[in-house]
């Protein structure tokens, strides 16, 4: 039996080779910036050509601008971990790192975790950018007060956990389907897209109940949606007072006691599946 200490020192190595192979293509960090920049910039000048207060946005008690930074600041860590499990699997099973884990002692979740959270640290630090850039050129009003900050750290955490747990679900369709394995899934780039268009990063997801009602129950059952709109609450400054919030951090504890322990039962019981299926990587992979 591997010990903790053990896991974690290579999971740290893992991490370390990830990063320098990044590392090593400084034009896309470059461009990476730039689209951040020019991004932000869009939906700023957006705003101005659509002045106006919309009774929508009272809840949040925020601009349209702040509104909109913070959505595309989350949504750039919860988007990872919503794909995240299923990008692990499928780059670790096309270069055959996982045939390597499987009969070595180390876990496979060693090798995931340190995938995922090599993209993580990535996804953070475009949210880190999407912040300061806001905050420097486009007005970016946030309160930033310990406890407001504390209490979104902690919200943002569950969120994690539970976005995490439906993404162990998506690996169905890597397990499952012939797609899944070193190719493009169709049903994952919708997920994908469909997520982070409908998780209300860059508008009010009530704006569904009134214009597309069939859309709203299923953007609601996102936690990724709840997470923005705890969020974006909390840093407006009304903590957790606001009604909506508190059925929110409910909604996501629930999601995750739920959720998880089933994404962890089809990880599993699909790994039993590469073991006894064995291997016929036949393609490229893609990485959402």
């Amino acid at each position: 039996m591997m010990s903790l200490e053990t896991e974690i020192k290579k999971i740290w190595y893992m991490i370390l080779t990830n990063f320098w192979t990044q590392a090593l293509f400084v034009v896309g960090i470059v461009m990476e910036l730039i689209g951040i920049t020019i991004g932000a910039g869009s939906y700023f000048f957006l705003t101005k050509v659509f002045q106006g207060t919309a009774t929508v946005m009272e809840k949040y008690n925020t601009d349209v601008v702040s509104f909109i930074i913070i959505g595309l600041a989350l949504n750039s860590m919860l988007s990872q971990s919503f794909i995240g499990f299923y990008n692990s699997l499928a780059v670790s099973y096309f270069n055959r790192s996982l045939e390597r884990i499987l009969i070595s002692p180390t876990s496979v979740y060693t090798l995931f975790f340190s995938q995922m959270v090599s993209a993580y640290l990535f996804g953070l630090v475009r949210a880190i950018l999407y912040l300061v850039i806001g905050a420097l050129f486009f007005g970016l009003n946030i309160n930033l007060s310990v406890m407001s900050v504390m209490l979104a750290v902690l919200v943002f955490l569950l969120g994690l956990v539970a976005t995490n747990g439906l993404g162990m679900l998506l690996s169905l369709f890597f397990f499952y389907t012939h797609k899944g394995k070193g190719a493009a899934n169709p049903i994952i780039m919708f997920a994908h897209t469909f997520a982070d268009t409908f998780s209300g990063a860059t508008f009010p997801v009530e704006i569904l109940a009134k214009y597309t009602p069939w859309l709203y129950p299923i953007s609601i059952f996102l936690p990724q949606t709840h997470t923005i709109s705890i969020i974006r609450i909390i840093l407006a400054g009304q903590g957790l007072s606001n009604p909506s919030a508190l059925v929110s951090v409910f909604y996501l504890i629930v999601f995750s006691v739920v959720i998880v322990p089933i994404g962890y039962f089809v990880v599993n019981s699909g790994i039993d599946r590469v073991r006894k299926e064995g291997y016929a990587v036949t393609g490229g992979v893609v990485v959402y």
